[in-house]
């Protein structure tokens, strides 16, 4: 068990926390925070997961990639994950080496509007939406566990999109994020 807490706040326009947390707050400063609650958390089976997220729905699930790499190392995993651009993808780096270090795990990122920077098959692997056609193609079956995490229109599609693939509804996790 980890002897920390880590936090990852994105910084909102009139977000009073958010604003708060990075204007304000400094190193050695203190806040009273609980434990993490809910139910929104990896399963602690041996079937394979699919993690998938559009924007700021990308915060859980590095924390369940970091779980899962540390207690799960050979746990099949592929992390799918949607963002505009390398410039609005938070946590690419750290997610990059979590993927490249565990010979199960794997990655494919859509960008809907690349920046001229990003390469194709370097930055991203495809351009536009996360979609139906897209979940179909990396498709891991009916047994793989899916966790979704985004705004709430992505989150519907998903679950429709999963469940005409086969996806039980009992194998289909999700979080709002907005």
């Amino acid at each position: 068990q980890d002897e920390f807490h880590r936090i990852t706040v994105k910084k909102e326009a009139g977000g009073i926390m958010s604003n708060f947390i990075h204007d304000q707050l400094k190193i050695g400063d203190f806040l009273e925070l609980r434990q993490p609650m809910g139910d929104f958390h990896i399963d602690e089976t041996k079937v394979p997961v699919t993690l998938i997220s559009a924007g700021v729905g990308i915060t859980p699930m590095v924390s369940m990639l970091r779980y899962m790499a540390k207690t799960q190392p050979e746990r099949e995993v592929l992390f799918l994950h949607g963002a505009r651009n390398s410039k609005e993808f938070p946590l690419s780096d750290e997610i990059r080496l979590i993927i490249d270090d565990h010979k199960h795990y794997s990655q494919h990122t859509v960008y809907s509007d690349p920046q001229p920077e990003d390469k194709i098959g370097i930055d991203y692997d495809s351009r536009g939406h996360i979609s139906a056609n897209l979940l179909a193609q990396i498709w891991q079956g009916p047994q793989a566990s899916y966790y979704l995490c985004g705004p709430s229109r992505f989150l519907s599609d998903m679950y429709f999109a999963l469940q005409k693939l086969g996806a039980p509804v009992t194998h289909i996790h999700q979080e709002t994020f907005n």
